[in-house]
């Protein structure tokens, strides 16, 4: 069947048929854009998140059904005997927690979002941390303060519906706060290393950008991509990546005297899987990045190209 298609201007349509992206595969790739493969096996790997010690990635696989992708397991790569287990029959949008040892994700049942944890070596159930009322929650985990900070959005999509975004302990979820609030859609927020900033989406300006605003606030919200800024992620360091539409971009972030962007340096020119609503990336501990690369033996021997005048 057609894989993609474009109409000009004029009406000449072109289509191309074939295997076309039949799934992805785990890459890593230093701040020079040097990529190095983690897993030979092409599926269709969605948010794949590194262990805090760099030895391990969550990720969770799509699986096909009636109606397209559904949500599938949650596996766990062993990245240095290469091994894989299933951490969850079915879940999505992993996070480590703080200390490493479980992960945190998410099951839909019913349209209602529970938020489940369980050892990465499998020593124990699964266990119910949270029981959901609002399908469209989503939960982000950040190894930042002592007892960790958990960053939670509610609502978002058109242009101009209301987002919230929470913060709760990650030890206690359910004791989660307003922090911010917007009649635009807010998306992937993520609390900094050291807990003091939080960083975000929003297309309040028409153009989705990225913005940072410190922790617990009030105080001031800057933006930190220049125009478009989409999936930030902190890097272990500090430093705050995002993708601006064509490259992936290193910004350095001062509270002091004032919180401000003291610098933006972009990467590598980024050709990889981008879903926008939540990084379809991650940050090793040395700043190399894990990212969701097409694959490698798609190069295009099995599809054709049609144009109609």
């Amino acid at each position: 069947g057609s894989t993609g298609y474009s109409v000009s201007q004029n009406g000449t349509l072109v289509y191309q048929t074939g295997s076309g992206q039949l799934g992805s595969r785990l890459l890593r790739v230093d701040r020079g854009g040097k990529e190095t493969s983690l897993s030979p096996r092409v599926a269709q790997y969605w948010h794949p998140r590194v262990s805090p010690d760099g030895k391990r990635v969550a990720v969770e696989v799509r699986e096909h059904g009636e109606t397209g992708l559904k949500n599938g397991p949650m596996l766990i790569l062993n990245l240095a005997g290469g091994t894989t287990a299933s951490l969850a029959g079915e879940g999505f949008r992993g996070e480590w927690t703080r200390d490493g040892r479980s992960v945190i994700y998410i099951r839909r049942t019913a349209g209602v979002a529970d938020l489940y944890s369980r050892p990465w070596d499998l020593s124990s159930p699964e266990r119910l941390l949270v029981h959901g009322t609002d399908s469209a929650s989503f939960y982000e985990v950040s190894p930042g303060l002592r007892r960790g900070l958990t960053a939670v959005r509610r609502g978002g999509g058109p242009r101009g519906a209301k987002t919230e975004i929470l913060l709760a302990p990650t030890e206690s979820l359910s004791a989660e706060r307003p922090f911010l609030s917007k009649f635009a859609n807010m998306t992937n927020p993520v609390v900094s290393p050291d807990g003091r900033l939080l960083a975000y989406t929003s297309d309040e300006t028409g153009q989705v950008q990225v913005y940072v605003t410190p922790i617990p606030g009030p105080g001031p919200r800057i933006p930190v991509s220049t125009g478009l800024g989409q999936e930030p992620k902190w890097s272990p360091t500090g430093e705050l990546y995002y993708r601006d539409g064509q490259d992936f971009v290193a910004a350095t972030i001062k509270t002091e005297p004032s919180l401000a962007v003291a610098g933006r340096t972009p990467l590598f020119r980024d050709i990889y899987i981008l879903q926008g609503a939540h990084a379809d990336y991650d940050v090793f501990p040395n700043g190399d990045l894990l990212v969701l690369g097409p694959p490698a033996a798609d190069n295009g021997a099995n599809s054709e190209i049609f144009v109609i005048t």
